[in-house]
């Protein structure tokens, strides 16, 4: 089953069953929520570190301008699985806190 609402919508308010329906099985989708906790821009802040700091600046600042989905266009296929990692070595060190403030909100 999968169940998608907004954090905002009256439905995120009761969460009672929510942490067993998620252990059977269930898939939720949550829109909002990343930016409700203060968790999006850390995220995307990292991943421009990463970037900048395994393919450069410029790489950066186009990803911030045009997007990560057009990054191919200007980084050499053969850069993106070191860039990927780099965007992971810079994102794996929030996700301790990342974790403790969205479960314990959520």
């Amino acid at each position: 089953m999968f169940t998608e609402f907004r954090f905002s919508d009256a439905s995120a308010k009761d969460t009672s069953d929510v942490i067993d329906r998620a252990m059977k099985g269930e898939v939720f989708v949550i829109r909002d929520a990343l930016q409700h906790f203060g968790l999006l821009q850390p995220l995307i802040d990292a991943a421009y570190e990463g970037v900048r700091k395994s393919v450069g600046a410029d790489a950066a600042t186009r990803a911030k301008t045009d997007g990560f989905n057009h990054i191919h266009e200007w980084v050499e296929p053969t850069k993106i699985p070191a860039m990927t990692e780099a965007v992971y070595d810079e994102v794996r060190p929030l996700a301790p806190a990342f974790l403790r403030k969205f479960v314990g909100q959520a």
